[in-house]
């Protein structure tokens, strides 16, 4: 009996060792609870939330709006914008910062009343994915149709500079310690930045990923989570530009989020999925499933203190129509 008992001992510390991943469960428990109708039809891109206030400031065509978390009400419009595609927050300044792609410019806003402030001409043409740094209090506007960053001091509302990139760039995260980064769609590199001196530090190939989209980052263990158009997630470390990790995932990619808390990375895609991988540790991942979704439900915003995921497309009506909203995801 000791003997069996021994043997059994040992084959679960092998487990654990080899195959950890399959000591969890291998589902997410996410699921679609609830949908904000916001109505209309048109183009949408990025959705990004304003916390701890909880305010999910959503890219709708010509406007930006605003829904209250709390009761999933909308509170705010913020138009007059030809192609609204992301937003950018500086708390400290009451800010925040829209990238017009159609005006080439950035709309700044104020953050109590969601008034205009300022509207400011970009250095490159159709500005995309933006980003607000804490560590330099200034904006970066990624120039989606050419080969540069905007960078405006979030305090004066100027433009202090640009960054020359080895291509275009597609989205970019901060570490908040002084280094950007920023996938370059048609050279499948990263390009890493000094955000005071606007300079490009770095240039990481990342093979395994064609046409890479998607970004979140992992601050504390510094690790970057790449999604790309060839249909692969890539775990990258954020020191040497090493890729440490890949898995499948679906088509389209557009947004991916990581939850420090949960430990739990999305890659939200336009074919219908939303992919969840699983940090196991630092430097083990492992796949957990593909959360059916609408199709083009392809930008995602994450809130970590409620852990819900939120996701915008056109939803069915229930009457033979279509409309836009955003649709609400929770694991419990």
């Amino acid at each position: 009996m000791k003997k069996i008992v021994l043997h059994l001992n040992l084959v679960l510390l092998i487990l654990l060792l080899i195959q950890p991943s399959r000591l969890y469960s291998q589902t997410s428990g996410y699921r679609i609870i609830n949908v904000i109708e916001i109505g209309g039809i048109a183009d949408w891109d990025y959705l990004s939330e304003l916390q701890p206030r909880h305010l999910l400031f959503v890219s709708h065509d010509t406007e930006v709006v605003v829904i209250n978390l709390k009761d999933n009400s909308a509170i705010g419009r913020i138009g007059a914008l030809e192609d609204a595609h992301g937003t950018a927050f500086a708390p400290e300044f009451g800010k925040g910062f829209i990238s017009d792609g159609g005006h080439n410019s950035v709309v700044i806003f104020n953050l109590r009343n969601f008034k205009v402030i300022k509207r400011v001409k970009t250095t490159g043409t159709d500005p995309d994915a933006i980003l607000y740094d804490p560590s330099t209090n200034r904006v970066f506007a990624f120039n989606g149709h050419g080969t540069s960053v905007t960078a405006i001091d979030a305090k004066t509302n100027k433009v202090v500079g640009k960054v020359k990139l080895s291509g275009s760039p597609e989205f970019g995260v901060s570490d908040f310690k002084g280094r950007l980064f920023v996938n370059i769609e048609k050279k499948n590199e990263i390009n890493v930045i000094d955000p005071k001196s606007l300079k490009v530090i770095n240039k990481w190939p990342i093979p395994p990923c064609v046409s890479p989209s998607a970004m979140a980052i992992d601050r504390k263990n510094n690790k970057l989570f790449v999604g790309a158009r060839n249909k692969i997630f890539a775990v990258v470390d954020a020191n040497s530009g090493k890729v440490i990790a890949t898995f499948p995932i679906g088509s389209g990619v557009d947004a991916c989020r990581f939850d420090p808390q949960t430990k739990l990375i999305f890659c939200s895609n336009k074919d219908g999925t939303m992919s969840v991988i699983r940090q196991d540790a630092p430097a083990r991942y492992s796949f957990v499933e593909n959360i059916a979704t609408p199709p083009r439900a392809k930008t995602m915003e994450l809130d970590e203190t409620t852990h819900r995921i939120y996701t915008s497309t056109m939803i069915d009506t229930g009457h033979g129509g279509k409309s836009f909203g955003v649709l609400v995801l929770d694991p419990k």
